[in-house]
């Protein structure tokens, strides 16, 4: 379960940067972060992406994961 409310530039931004390296991803959430590790297609290049409890208005989550398709 994850719950949260976000400034909607500061997550965009945070995608966007993730977006430039790959395309799909995993996003994990725990009790106390959000966070996105990835690989390129080419297996060259690594994105790490954490997002505190604290860069949230609000945020209330258990371990889980969401798949993301960046591109659309």
């Amino acid at each position: 379960m994850l719950k949260g409310t976000i400034n909607a530039d500061t997550f965009r931004d945070s995608i966007d940067a993730v977006a430039a390296l790959v395309t799909e991803c995993r996003l994990h959430f725990s009790e106390q972060e959000m966070w996105i590790r990835s690989v390129d297609t080419a297996n060259v290049a690594m994105v790490i992406l954490t997002l505190k409890r604290g860069a949230f208005n609000t945020y209330e989550a258990t371990d889980g994961e969401l798949g993301l398709d960046i591109t659309k």
